[in-house]
Order: C-alpha cells, then sequence, then structure tokens
C-alpha cells in the first residue's frame, strides 16, 4: 500500500494544471511570460481569478498524499517523503517531458499535510513579505517563507520537519538561483495584485 501510495503521489503531482487550465483558454502556458506552469505565470495570462485555481489545486497535489500517509504509517518523515513524490512530479512530470514548475505551491502542500502549524507559519511569513510595495516579489517571499518554516519547526520541536525543511530550503534557493541573481541586480519584477501584462521573462515561481 504504502509503494503504491508513492507512485499515487508522484503521479498526482505530475498533473500540470497550469498547462491544462491554460490550454483549456486556448493559451500554452509554456511560451507566455515566463514560461513557468505555475501560478504567477497563469495570473499573468488569465488573471488572478484562475492564478488562485491554479494555486489550490497545485496546492492539494502536495497536501493529499502526504495527508493520506498518515493513515498508512505513523512515522512523520514516511508523510514527507511521500510529499516530496508529488513535489517531484510537478518538477519533473512524465507528461511534461520531464520539466515542470518550481515547487513552491505543491511543496506549501505537502508542509500543510505534515505539519498544520509550521505550513502555517510559514505561509503567513510569505504573505508578510508579499504585501508590502517594496518587498513584493514572490521569489523573495517562497524563499524566506521556506527559510522560516525550518525555524518555526524547530521552535515547535518538530525535529522531522526541520530535517526535511532543511533539504527544502536548499531546493528552493537552487530552483530560485536566477531569481536570486536577478534580486541582486535589481531587475526582478514585482509581483502585481491587478492586471498585468505578460512579460518576456521573470523567471516564474510555483
Amino acid at each position: 500500500m504504502l509503494a503504491g501510495l508513492f507512485v499515487a503521489a508522484y503521479l498526482l503531482g505530475a498533473v500540470p494544471v497550469g498547462v491544462l487550465v491554460a490550454r483549456a483558454h486556448g493559451v500554452d502556458i509554456r511560451t507566455v511570460g515566463s514560461g513557468n506552469i505555475g501560478a504567477t505565470n497563469v495570473k499573468r495570462a488569465l488573471g488572478m481569478g484562475w492564478a488562485i485555481f491554479v494555486f489550490v489545486f497545485d496546492m492539494l497535489k502536495g497536501f493529499a498524499p502526504t495527508f493520506a500517509a498518515r493513515f498508512v504509517s505513523g512515522d512523520e518523515w514516511v508523510w514527507y517523503l511521500v510529499g516530496i513524490a508529488a513535489v517531484a512530479g510537478h518538477c519533473a512530470s512524465p507528461f511534461l517531458k520531464f520539466k515542470g514548475g518550481k515547487g513552491v505551491a505543491t511543496s506549501l502542500g505537502m508542509v500543510l499535510g505534515g505539519s498544520t502549524w509550521v505550513a502555517l507559519g510559514g505561509f503567513a511569513v510569505f504573505a508578510l513579505i508579499l504585501v508590502p510595495p517594496k518587498t513584493r516579489y514572490i521569489s523573495l517571499a517562497s524563499i524566506i517563507g521556506v527559510g522560516c518554516a525550518a525555524l518555526i519547526g524547530a521552535a515547535l520541536r518538530d525535529w522531522t520537519y526541520v530535517a526535511f525543511g532543511s533539504l527544502l530550503f536548499l531546493f528552493v534557493l537552487y530552483t530560485h538561483r536566477a531569481n536570486i541573481n536577478r534580486l541582486q541586480n535589481g531587475t526582478e519584477p514585482r509581483f502585481k495584485f491587478g492586471k498585468d501584462r505578460p512579460p518576456k521573462d521573470d523567471g516564474g515561481e510555483e
């Protein structure tokens, strides 16, 4: 059953929700804006409503299998391994020739399924960084939010999450390396809550 859950988690994570939603509107999201398949780029192509839809479903792809693992195993590390399978599916989808998104929303769902308070704390930090106009960078909010989640896990003495969360933080740093360069160069575009026009390249997020 556990092996089947790993496979199911990977395949669920691999469903390219952003691509499917955009395609239903006659748009190839991979040729718009940053070319990323996550909610940030979907917002540029289709608006905030569809971006929220994609974000929620990408998050559920990580949450559902991680939460389901609770009923299969009592070991917390198994829950996160199942969640990582979903994140791997999102980032390397066989439906997209093993390409995909950056996995931020799916990772949030994974953490939510494994340690709810850690996830809520990390998301709160993400929101606090994203809202002020001067720090309105999705990439910066994502990096800081994930890093703080590991610290929150330590404060709650959830050492299993601290181990996985530290690795997740390194993974997010790696997938956002281009964004980090643009932040350093002052060329990273800020997130807009209103309507915006698709830029040629800004790195995308989820």
